[in-house]
């Protein structure tokens, strides 16, 4: 037993335990806009998350989506290249590549006259080149360019 001293008496009890929790939880507060309901604070902020999650992956799609058209757009406006414009006969085009001082080689798919074929591609060649030495300087001269010309006959 243990004696304590209180101010008016003396006592040999044992001291009273105190009722009081380690880490007592502060007192709820009542919001009067809620009804009183603690949880509706907290069904409403997930209720925000929600929305703004969902709202976020909305954005990424109509982004992901507008790139996609965009993308789409492009590669289906794009021009063909190489693809001769016009309706001349393959006669005419090789006539005109050759005025102009090109070499043409000519790939006909069929077997009418160039004159009734259709040019479905003009691709360039390869320079043909020689070296020239002047004294002590080395040029070189192209001499033509060949182009390839193909004919659907």
């Amino acid at each position: 037993m243990e004696i304590s001293y209180n101010a008016h008496t003396l006592s040999t009890r044992p001291p009273k335990r105190s009722r009081r929790l380690a880490n007592p939880r502060p007192p709820q507060q009542v919001d009067q806009r809620d009804g009183g309901d603690p949880s509706s604070r907290r069904r409403q902020a997930r209720n925000v998350l929600s929305f703004t999650r969902i709202m976020s992956a909305v954005a990424v799609i109509l982004v992901t989506g507008a790139l996609l058209v965009a993308v789409m757009i492009d590669t289906l406006a794009a021009p063909a290249y190489g693809a001769p414009s016009g309706t001349a006969s393959a006669q005419v085009t090789v006539n005109g590549l050759q005025a102009s001082g090109y070499k043409v080689i000519i790939n006909r798919f069929g077997s009418a006259p160039l004159d009734r074929c259709a040019v479905t591609a003009v691709r360039p060649g390869r320079q043909i080149t020689e070296l020239n030495s002047s004294g002590d300087d080395v040029i070189t001269e192209v001499l033509y360019t060949t182009v390839y010309v193909d004919a659907k006959c």
